[in-house]
């Protein structure tokens, strides 16, 4: 990525921003290199034209199953998977036979590889439930 950024010109003509995706099974010899640009080599820019750059990612983890789960257990569970918990907001509807607190939803599919730190947003159970 280095040497992607060294092409920059220094007149600062556009921004650099890497965008870290996760790329399954990456030979770790790739880690850290550009595979993707955006827009492409050639192409003239304006002044402050963002090129978009994709760098192939070592640290990407597997998010959990944190569905059905309550409130704390996945706010447990997360960080366990390298993942950091988002923003839990209350859901409009409750599950029978569970009370309120329970993940109903999250942002993150469970077995997604995302980058390492990503935030997992959750939808859970209204505390009137129950």
């Amino acid at each position: 990525m280095k040497a992607a950024q060294s092409q920059v010109p220094p007149q600062g003509y556009f921004a650099f921003t890497p965008n870290h995706a996760c790329n399954g099974n990456v030979d770790p010899a790739k880690f850290g290199l550009v595979y993707n640009q955006s827009p492409s080599a050639g192409t003239a820019l304006t002044n402050g034209q963002p090129v978009v750059v994709d760098v192939y990612q070592s640290s990407c983890v597997s998010v959990p199953q944190v569905t059905g789960l309550t409130a704390a257990q996945a706010r447990a569970t997360l960080p366990k998977f390298g993942l950091q918990l988002g923003q839990v907001v209350a859901g409009t509807t409750c599950v029978p036979g569970a009370g309120g607190g329970i993940v109903t939803a999250q942002d993150q599919a469970a077995g997604a590889a995302v980058p390492s730190g990503t935030s997992v947003n959750l939808t859970v159970t209204p505390s009137t439930c129950g």
